[in-house]
């Protein structure tokens, strides 16, 4: 098993593959996803994922890159930030909906006005083929791997 997989399972996300995690799915994505995230060891990669829910895969991120990367993170419930709250001055926490284009503008305006490019994308938000659509067209420019 990969270190990835071992770390969505210890977080108990839907990412990894283990039904203990106490998740209804169990989609086992970090086998795939583990051939993207090794390109960026040793690389502070800055990554963004939409859809926060209980912060599991932004640990799991977290602790892969031994915390020496970026994560800005956005989910449309302004709750889900205090699931991430203690893993430090590297995450960055937004409140956006995924289906509201002039958001999704504005955060792409506030991030080149920073001079920020994510090295990846992980949509795990609202899988409405509509909102995964939308995010794609506005988010493009932004990005190396959108996972």
């Amino acid at each position: 098993m990969n270190k990835l997989t071992e770390l969505a399972n210890k977080y108990k996300s839907d990412k990894g593959t283990s039904f203990d995690a106490g998740n209804a799915f169990v989609h086992g994505f970090t086998k795939v996803y583990n051939t993207y995230f090794k390109q960026f060891e040793g690389q502070h990669p800055v990554i963004l994922e939409i859809g926060v829910f209980r912060g599991s895969s932004i640990k799991m991120i977290n602790e892969y890159y031994n915390g020496d990367c970026e994560i800005y993170c956005f989910d449309i419930d302004e709750n889900c930030k205090s699931y991430i709250d203690d893993l430090g001055d590297n995450v960055h926490f937004y409140v956006i909906n995924q289906g509201d284009p002039k958001a999704l503008m504005n955060f792409v305006d506030e991030m080149n006005s920073k001079r920020i490019t994510f090295n990846m994308i992980i949509d795990d938000g609202s899988h409405a083929l509509y909102h995964q659509i939308l995010s794609m067209l506005c988010l493009y420019k932004l990005v190396d791997i959108i996972l």
